[in-house]
């Protein structure tokens, strides 16, 4: 499965947050179905967001991309570390964690 293409599918049709602080946000106050991060994100971002959604019991997913790759692979002009799947619309993006 292409998981940028169902990303962009997901952004489209359902509802994915951009940032690091609605991340965490998104962990202790509502319920995320999935967690995507960039392979540069900075290490005290990532462990935050690792510890909140390994008490969540959400999906994190590592991609292979840095931030700037990340962010224009989905029409930004900035960079994106973190993004947080609260639903997935009409993408399969949550059979990445299955």
């Amino acid at each position: 499965m292409d998981i940028k293409r169902q990303l962009n599918n997901a952004l489209e049709t359902g509802n994915v947050l951009m940032g690091a602080n609605k991340a965490v946000d998104s962990l202790l106050y509502a319920e995320p179905k999935l967690i995507v991060i960039s392979k540069k994100c900075p290490k005290k971002q990532k462990e935050s967001i690792m510890y909140y959604s390994g008490l969540a019991g959400v999906g994190v997913e590592v991609l292979n991309e840095s931030a700037v790759e990340l962010g224009s692979s989905f029409g930004r002009s900035h960079p994106v570390n973190v993004l947080t799947v609260l639903d997935e619309g009409d993408s399969t993006i949550l059979e990445v964690k299955k």
